[in-house]
C-alpha cells in the first residue's frame, strides 16, 4: 500500500523502482524509499511491471505537461443526451 497515484506529486527528480507483481519489493529497499504510490484498478490488485511502469510514467508526463485542473461538483453534465444512461460527468475547471 501507498499513496493513491490520482493524488500523487511527482518529483522533479525521481528514480521509479518497480517491484514484482507477485512479492512486491523487499522490505529493506522499501525502508530506503521516500515515497510509496499504489496503482488504481478495477479487477485485480496487481497489474505487471511493464504495464505498471508505463501507467506511472504517463501518469508523471500528464500531471507535469497539461494544466491543473479540479472538479466543480456544482455542475455535472447527463450522459443521457449522449447515448451513457450510467453516471453523469463532473464538469472539470482549469484553475
Amino acid at each position: 500500500g501507498g499513496q493513491p497515484l490520482e493524488s500523487f506529486i511527482h518529483p522533479n527528480r525521481c528514480v521509479y523502482i518497480l517491484g514484482s507483481e507477485d512479492h512486491g519489493l523487499p522490505k529493506d529497499i522499501l525502508t530506503r524509499c521516500r515515497f510509496r504510490v499504489t496503482l488504481p484498478s478495477v479487477n485485480s490488485s496487481n497489474f505487471n511491471v511493464s504495464a505498471a511502469g508505463s501507467i506511472l510514467m504517463y501518469d508523471r508526463y500528464l500531471k507535469r505537461n497539461t494544466p491543473q485542473c479540479v472538479i466543480d461538483s456544482t455542475q455535472s453534465i447527463d450522459y443521457k443526451q449522449n447515448g451513457n444512461p450510467r453516471n453523469k460527468r463532473k464538469i472539470w475547471r482549469q484553475q
